[in-house]
């Protein structure tokens, strides 16, 4: 059977001439074939080359993830552990505060009822964070509750103690000359000029001339002058209804209005006024009404008479 070819006729027209190539269809189409499959191994390779790439790119944004999440759990961890560890050190910080406060709690007041038991029911930080039945958001839940819960009680205890400073920083609670007392408060067996059994307003502490005198707590002068029986006063408002009075002084080292503080020197021990010898005439009043100095005064510091 004879081939079959096809003929292409290419013509030069510089040189006027004109070439027949005769190819046969065999090779033609082997050509084609070829072509074909080498075209589609090349968009096979392309589509396999593109798909590798992105997945290279993918595993690289995973791995680059993987990294970061490693960093932030090993920076979790040990952000927790000093959570639990600054908690730990709260908890005993507070508890220590709450003895305290039980220790200093007025006659029939439960201090801790005050500051509200509820927030000492605290959660166990030690196991939780560490528990593989707790996820990471249940642990920092955790954290947080309890972080919550002890500012709470630190707040409610800074609250407590801030107003028992304040209040024993106003309270005539120290003695305000060295001495010994030589005429305590209450009633006195000797009588008034009217025939009435004397009350005696404060405590006499008897001490050298010339020595002297503090403020028993802080105030403010509301009074330095000499006044009937009394001489030479000073009177302290301490706020709260408390008020002092240093009497018999031979000299002022203090003026009306001056705010003073505890241990300060407002004046010398002396004779003024009513007195049979130097010392110091020492009132203290609540809403005006005198106290014994006494109750104010820490016991073991109370000077006794030879």
């Amino acid at each position: 059977m004879a081939k079959k070819f096809y003929t292409f006729i290419v013509a030069q027209p510089d040189h006027c001439k004109i070439r027949k190539i005769s190819v046969p269809h065999s090779v033609l189409y082997s050509l084609a074939f070829a072509t074909f499959v080498g075209v589609i191994t090349l968009v096979i390779f392309l589509l396999n080359f593109t798909r590798m790439a992105i997945k290279v790119t993918e595993f690289n944004r995973v791995r680059a993830e993987l990294q970061n999440l490693k960093v932030e759990n090993q920076n979790y961890q040990l952000s927790t552990a000093q959570l639990v560890e600054k908690i730990s050190i709260l908890e005993v910080l507070t508890q220590k505060l709450s003895d305290t406060a039980e220790l200093v709690k007025s006659p029939g007041k439960n201090i801790l009822s005050e500051l509200g038991r509820a927030a000492y029911t605290m959660i166990d930080l030690e196991k939780a964070p560490d528990d593989p039945s707790f996820s990471t958001n249940e642990s920092l839940q955790l954290l947080s509750d309890n972080i919550n819960q002890l500012e709470v009680r630190v707040r409610r205890l800074e609250t407590y103690f801030n107003h028992k400073y304040f209040r024993l920083t106003y309270t005539p609670s120290v003695w305000p000359v060295v001495g010994l007392v030589s005429d305590r408060f209450g009633q006195r067996e000797s009588f008034s000029e009217a025939g009435e059994a004397a009350f005696h307003r404060g405590l006499d502490i008897s001490a050298s001339y010339g020595n002297p005198v503090w403020a028993s707590a802080d105030g403010t002068v509301v009074s330095a002058e000499r006044f009937s029986n009394y001489g030479n006063i000073v009177v302290i408002d301490h706020g709260f209804g408390i008020s002092t009075r240093y009497a018999h002084l031979s000299a002022f080292n203090v003026r009306f209005g001056q705010h003073l503080k505890r241990g300060q020197v407002i004046g010398y021990v002396g004779t003024t006024g009513r007195a049979t010898g130097p010392h110091l005439h020492y009132e203290v009043r609540v809403h005006g009404t005198p106290v014994n100095p006494l109750r104010y005064i820490p016991k073991p510091n109370v000077p006794k008479p030879s």
